[in-house]
Formats: C-alpha cells, structure tokens, sequence
C-alpha cells in the first residue's frame, strides 16, 4: 500500500456468513434428554449387533446337530457317512406291473 492511504477495515456486514453462523449456536440441549435417548439407542443397538455376533460364532464353531430324538453318532472310518436308505410303500390298488 502507499504511504498515507488508509488501511481498509471490514465490517461485521461484510463477512461471510459461515463467519457469522459459526458464532452463534444453532441447538442447545441443556437437559441433556437428546444425549440420554441417543446413548441409550447406542448401547441396545450395541447389544443387538454382540448377540448376533454371538450367535454367528456358535453357529460357526458349535458342531455338528442331530435331530432332535436321535443320537449324536460319529462318523465312520472313512469321515463319510453311508447315504441312506428310503423305502416307499406301494399304494393301496396298485399291481406291481
């Protein structure tokens, strides 16, 4: 700037407004009810998510189930169990031909 020229001043009109909005508060929660109703979402959804959690590692790492009334059996030499045999009775009427 030249000597002698006056140095420029802005005013409080002139700032940008994000300047303006950042200086006064926009919500004021003094009871604290917001910040008890958003924790106490927080820790049930916390809890939901850990017993699903729970719940995938016991599926994941619990063994094998058998119906229920049947015995838990171990499988074979061969890690294979035999397939299974279905018989179907025949239909009252039919004739075998």
């Amino acid at each position: 700037m030249p000597n002698g020229a006056a140095t420029p001043t802005v005013s409080p009109a002139a700032q940008p407004a994000a300047t303006v909005a950042e200086s006064t508060p926009v919500f004021v929660d003094s009871s604290g009810r917001r910040q008890r109703r958003i924790l106490r979402f927080a820790y049930l959804f916390g809890l939901a998510a850990l017993a699903f959690v729970a719940a995938t590692m016991i599926s994941a790492f619990g063994g094998r189930v058998t119906p229920a009334g049947t015995p838990s059996a171990p499988l074979p030499a061969g890690g294979v169990a035999p397939p299974a045999t279905v018989s179907v009775p025949a239909l009252p009427g039919a004739t075998g031909r």
